[in-house]
C-alpha cells in the first residue's frame, strides 16, 4: 500500500484539514493547561530524568545506583534531553505539547489513509474529522494523560511513527528496517510496546511475491531490530551497568510473570474501554453531545451514499494487528488505569475507523440491522448508568478537574528550599520516604538518594531489594529524612511496610529532631548505637541526648 495521492486540494479538503488541526490545537492546549503551571516534571517523568541525567553529572548510573524497573531506552532519551536542555522546564513543556500534536497529526493521517484517497463524500469527510478529534480528545484527557511528558506518551509517539513509516512506504526495504527499529526501540522505552516489533515481519510474505525481495525485506527488518538492541546494549556496556540491568530484568520476571504479583489477568478483557468512557469525556458533556451527533450524521450520510463499487486501498489486517499486538503488551502488564491506557488510544481509534469503512461496504439491510443491534446492546449494558452520567456533568476546566487529584508536590521544594539547603550543607545524605513526589527533592537539591532503591516508590521492591536497603540503612543513618506517613500520600500500607523492614517512625521519634512537619534531622553523634533490628538502644549511656 502506498501513501495516498490526494491530487489537487479542493476547498473542502483544506477546510477539513483546518478544522482537524484547529480541534487538535484547542484540545492540546486545553488539556495541558494543568501542566503549564508546574515548575518541575511530575514524579514518574522526574524519576526517569534523574536516572537518565545522573551519568552526565557524575552522580552514578541507572540500575547500579538508582533502582527502577524500566528498560534502558527511556534513560537514553532523558539523558539526551538533559544534555540538550539542562533541565529547562519550558523545553519539556514544549516537548510535551509537540509530542501530543505530532501523535495527533500522524494518527489523523492514518485515519485519512484508511478512509480513502480523496475523502470525497460528506460522510467520509465528517468521519475523518470525527476520528481525528476523538484521538486528540483521548490523548489530552486529564485522566489518561496524568503524567507530564510520560514514558507512555513517548512510546505512543515512537510506535505511531513506526506504523506511519510502515503504512506509507512498505514497498521500500529501508522502511521495513526503520519501522521495525522504531517499534523495537519503543519496547526498550516501556516493555508493553515490544510486541509491535513483529508487525512488519507479519506482512512481508504478503507484500512481496518474489523470493529475493522477501529475503531483502526480512534482512532489513532484522537489521532494524538489531540496531535498537545494539543501541541499548551499548548504553549498558558504556556505563558498565549490564549486570545491574540483568538483575532488574530477573526481578521483573519473578515479580510480574513468575509470581504474577501484578497479574496478567487482572481486570476484564476490555476494561480499558471503560476507562476511556468513564474518564476521557467525564468533564466535557458538550463534546459528548457533539460526538454522538457527528457520528450519527456520518452514519446516515454513509448509508445514503453507499456504493457497491467503492474500494479501499488499505490493507485491512494492519490496523487490527497493530491493535492486537499493543493489547497483548498492555494486558500483560496488568495495569488498566490512567496513563497506561494511552497505549491503546490510537490503536482503538484506528480499529473503530476501519469498522466504519467496512460498515459502508455491506448492504443496507445488514447496516440497518447492525445499527439496531448496537443500540439495543447499548441500552441493556449492565453499567449503562456510567453512560447516563455523561450527560449530568458540568464543563470545568482541566485545572479545576485536577484539583481533587493532584498532589502539590511541585511547590514543596520551593517552600522548603532554605531549610533543606541549610540541613544538607555538610552531609548530603537524604532519604525521602513514602511519597510519589519524593524524586522532586533529589532533583531540586542535586542530592543522590540515600539508597538506590528509594528514588522510586517502595511498593515495587522485592524481598532481595528490601534486604539490601535495610543493610544500607544499618551501615549509616541518613542526615535528613523526609517522612510522609499519610497513607493517602504514600499510596501504600506504611505500617505493614515498616513492620517488614524497619520501624522508621520509632527511629525518627527517638533519634531525630523534627525541624518541620515532615523533615527530620539527625543530631551529631545521636543513635550511633541504635539497634535497628530490635528498635532500641544497645547502650543508652553512649547516646548523646
Amino acid at each position: 500500500m502506498r501513501r495516498p495521492h490526494y491530487g489537487t486540494l479542493r476547498f473542502t479538503d483544506i477546510i477539513s484539514g483546518v478544522i482537524t488541526r484547529s480541534v487538535a490545537l484547542f484540545l492540546v492546549f486545553w488539556g495541558t493547561a494543568y501542566f503549564i503551571h508546574e515548575p518541575i516534571l511530575g514524579h514518574n517523568s522526574l524519576t526517569n530524568l534523574i536516572m537518565g541525567a545522573a551519568p552526565l553529572h557524575g552522580m552514578g548510573a541507572p540500575y547500579r545506583d538508582y533502582w527502577d524497573i524500566y528498560p534502558p531506552g527511556i534513560y537514553i532519551i532523558y539523558g539526551l534531553l538533559e544534555f540538550l536542555f539542562s533541565g529547562n522546564i519550558l523545553a519539556y513543556k514544549l516537548l510535551h505539547i509537540g509530542t501530543v500534536l505530532a501523535v495527533c497529526e500522524m494518527a489523523s493521517g492514518l485515519v485519512r489513509t484508511r478512509i480513502g484517497n480523496t475523502i470525497g463524500s460528506a460522510a467520509d469527510r465528517i468521519a475523518y474529522i470525527f476520528f481525528s478529534a476523538i484521538t486528540c480528545l483521548m490523548l489530552n484527557s486529564p485522566h489518561l494523560n496524568t503524567i507530564f511528558f510520560s514514558n507512555v506518551l513517548i512510546c505512543v509517539l515512537i510506535s505511531v511513527a513506526g506504523l506511519s513509516f510502515f503504512i506509507y512506504s512498505r514497498s521500500l526495504f529501508f522502511c521495513y528496517g526503520l519501522s521495525t527499529f522504531l517499534f523495537t526501540f519503543s519496547g526498550f522505552v516501556k516493555d508493553p510496546f515490544i510486541f509491535t516489533a513483529v508487525l512488519p515481519a507479519l506482512f512481508i510474505f504478503r507484500e512481496f511475491k518474489s523470493k529475493n525481495r522477501t529475503i531483502k525485506a526480512l534482512v532489513w527488518t532484522f537489521l532494524g531490530a538489531t540496531a535498537a538492541v545494539l543501541i541499548n546494549g551499548a548504553y549498558l556496556v558504556k556505563l558498565n551497568i549490564a549486570g545491574s540491568y540483568l538483575e532488574v530484568f530477573k526481578f521483573k520476571y519473578d515479580y510480574f510473570i513468575k509470581d504474577k504479583t501484578v497479574g496478567a489477568g487482572e481486570g476484564k478483557p476490555l476494561d480499558f474501554l471503560s476507562e476511556y468512557f468513564e474518564y476521557t469525556f467525564y468533564y466535557s458533556d458538550v463534546i459528548i453531545y457533539l460526538m454522538f451527533a457527528v457520528f450519527g450524521i456520518s452514519i446516515i450520510l454513509a448509508l445514503r451514499q453507499y456504493s457497491k463499487n467503492s474500494r479501499c486501498s488499505c490493507d485491512y489486517l494492519i490496523y487490527p494487528a497493530f491493535f492486537l499486538l499493543n493489547y497483548i503488551g498492555f494486558k500483560a502488564q496488568g495495569r488498566i488505569i490512567g496513563t497506561y491506557c494511552l497505549q491503546m488510544t490510537v490503536p482503538t481509534v484506528l480499529v473503530c475507523c476501519q469498522i466504519f469503512v467496512l460498515f459502508r461496504k455491506i448492504t443496507f439491510n445488514v447496516q440497518f440491522g447492525s445499527f439496531v443491534a448496537l443500540l439495543t446492546l447499548f441500552a441493556f449494558l449492565p453499567q449503562r448508568e456510567v453512560f447516563a452520567s455523561f450527560f449530568k456533568q458540568e464543563f470545568p476546566a482541566p485545572r479545576e478537574y485536577y484539583e481533587g487529584l493532584r498532589v502539590k508536590r511541585a511547590q514543596a521544594p520551593e517552600i522548603y528550599s532554605p531549610l533543606l539547603k541549610q540541613l544538607l550543607s555538610e552531609d548530603k545524605s537524604m532519604l525521602a520516604l513514602y511519597g510519589w513526589g519524593t524524586p522532586t527533592y533529589y532533583y531540586k537539591f542535586n542530592v543522590k538518594p540515600f539508597s538506590r532503591f528509594f528514588v522510586v516508590h517502595p511498593n515495587i521492591l522485592g524481598d532481595h531489594q528490601l534486604k539490601e536497603w535495610v543493610t544500607a540503612f544499618k551501615s549509616k543513618l541518613p542526615r535528613v529524612v523526609m517522612y510522609l506517613s499519610d497513607p493517602q500520600n504514600a499510596d501504600m500500607d506504611v505500617e505493614l511496610f515498616e513492620r517488614q523492614t524497619i520501624n522508621i517512625g520509632k527511629l525518627l521519634k527517638d533519634c531525630y529532631k523534627n525541624v518541620d512537619t515532615k523533615f527530620y534531622v539527625l543530631p551529631a553523634g545521636k543513635c550511633a548505637l541504635f539497634d535497628l533490628d530490635i528498635g532500641a538502644y544497645i547502650n543508652p549511656k553512649y547516646v548523646n541526648n
